[in-house]
């Protein structure tokens, strides 16, 4: 029988950063560090231009990654690993709303099918795909789907 349990060579070992809905501060005002409508849309754009063949119902509705969730991925959760692979690097990856709470800080791993996308907007949505282009993508695949 093989081994089920979920280990740091498999999956990604991930911590919950808190309170980064805003995430950078200028003077008084808090601010987002990207032009995207939502942390999930960030990821979703830099999940389309990182993966051009990826089926866009995973873009469009994400599952929640951490291991043995079954629900939505309606979120985009900052996440640092924690497993050594790197180092104080913040990643978006989608969580549902129990495991993307700010009291949730804990170590949790994520299934071996997540995809982590940088947090920052220089590896992102900075570059030559924005929010727009992957917007009318998804339209696009939902127009084709109810015909």
């Amino acid at each position: 029988m093989a081994n089920t349990r979920a280990n740091k060579n498999d999956n990604f070992c991930v911590r919950n950063i808190a309170g980064t809905t805003w995430v950078f501060r200028d003077g008084n005002k808090w601010h987002r560090r990207c032009g995207c409508s939502s942390w999930i849309n960030h990821w979703r754009t830099g999940v389309l231009r990182d993966y051009p063949n990826i089926h866009p119902a995973v873009v469009l509705d994400p599952p929640c990654y951490v291991r043995g969730c079954g629900d939505r991925g309606d979120r985009g959760a900052h996440v640092l690993q924690v497993d050594g692979r790197t180092s104080q690097t913040w990643y978006i990856v989608p969580f549902c709303a129990k495991h993307n709470h700010y009291r949730r800080t804990e170590e949790v791993y994520l299934r071996k099918d997540a995809i982590l996308v940088l947090a920052k907007q220089a590896g992102t949505c900075s570059r030559d795909v924005d929010w727009q282009e992957t917007s009318m993508v998804i339209q696009l695949w939902r127009a084709g789907m109810s015909e």
